[in-house]
């Protein structure tokens, strides 16, 4: 394997009806059951009194994707932290902490705010957050660019992995269903959607580690996945975005991860993309019809099912496509069992 190979080495999950992230492809069979979330129980209480939803349901699909790879999770025994980067994608992790304190400035006055939600307003506080408690010292970014977000997380990691920018990087994504954020996406589907109601919402957060594949090597450990190329189109077309981010591949994938197909814009955009198969139809798997909207955690949670779908059936590729029903665009990556050449 060549040492510019990016593959990913750990998986994690943290969403509330699915017992961890082995567990994710069982969930395609139904409609996921939301459950009690109690981060204390894996993370301990330490820590946490002032952190929102969303950066609770990150930092445990962190640390069960740091587990998963074999890396410490504790920030003083992190292996080669000043390599070891954090991307996160979110959209509207922390939407509730900045329209509850902008309320409280437009009723009460900026003196009624509490000084322990002011860091809390950056929407670079999950990444942040993920960081210091992992001892992630390389690369840092927040992405919040939409439906795609997740698989522009997982692009931009990898990129950074392979300009030397870091050896190692922890991917991780996260939607809450709060109240705040279920008024916001209802009243979105209503405009884009022109739908009225109904709108299931996911609530929950994945992680995987990626690593060079010289840094893997070296740690003598199996990795899951080979992540490949990456197509994007601005139109939300998923067939450009597919040939885009099959340049280079010498068969079709047998594994498709589509949008959410529930939104009219998203299932057209499918009907468009099985043009790049012709009259040979790939497997589809919508995991939004299982778990629900999660906007641009969806990009990681394919990124996840497409993992344990090549473990399963080594030798394969799958691709996942993220956006095209939120008024953006289209992302397709491609995945390859990470024992091929």
């Amino acid at each position: 394997m060549s040492g510019k190979a990016v593959v990913i080495t750990g998986l994690g999950l943290e969403f509330p009806g699915i017992a961890g992230a082995a567990s994710m492809l069982n969930a395609l069979s139904a409609s996921v059951e939301p459950t009690e979330f109690t981060p204390a129980d894996k993370l301990g209480r330490q820590g946490l009194r002032y952190k929102d939803r969303a950066t609770k349901l990150a930092l445990c699909a962190a640390q069960s994707a740091l587990l998963d790879a074999g890396l410490p999770v504790a920030a003083a025994e992190q292996v080669s932290p000043e390599s070891f980067g954090a991307v996160v994608s979110s959209n509207l992790g922390n939407v509730d902490t900045v329209c509850r304190v902008l309320d409280t400035v437009r009723v009460e006055g900026v003196d009624s705010t509490s000084p322990l939600d002011i860091p809390n307003l950056s929407s670079n506080v999950i990444a942040s957050s993920v960081a210091i408690r992992f001892g992630l010292k390389a690369i840092n970014l927040m992405v919040c660019n939409g439906a795609t977000s997740g698989t522009d997380a997982l692009h931009l990691a990898a990129n950074a992995i392979r300009a030397g920018r870091a050896r190692r990087v922890l991917v991780a994504a996260v939607e809450p269903a709060n109240p705040t954020v279920v008024r916001l996406m209802e009243e979105s589907d209503k405009s884009y959607h022109e739908s009225q109601g109904g709108l299931r919402l996911g609530d929950g957060a994945g992680a995987v580690v990626l690593e060079s594949g010289d840094a893997a090597a070296e740690r003598g450990v199996r990795a899951y996945a080979r992540l490949g190329g990456y197509g994007y189109d601005g139109t939300g077309d998923a067939a450009r975005s597919l040939r885009e981010a099959l340049k280079g591949a010498d068969s079709l994938p047998g594994l498709w991860l589509v949008p959410n197909c529930a939104h009219g814009p998203a299932a057209a955009a499918v009907g468009r993309g099985l043009e790049v198969w012709d009259e040979r139809p790939p497997e589809r798997a919508d995991l939004s019809a299982s778990l629900g909207e999660t906007y641009g955690a969806l990009g990681v949670f394919q990124c996840i099912a497409a993992c344990l779908w090549l473990r399963a059936l080594p030798g394969r590729l799958a691709a996942a496509t993220t956006g095209s029903c939120w008024g953006d665009g289209c992302a397709s990556v491609v995945l390859y069992d990470a024992s091929a050449p």
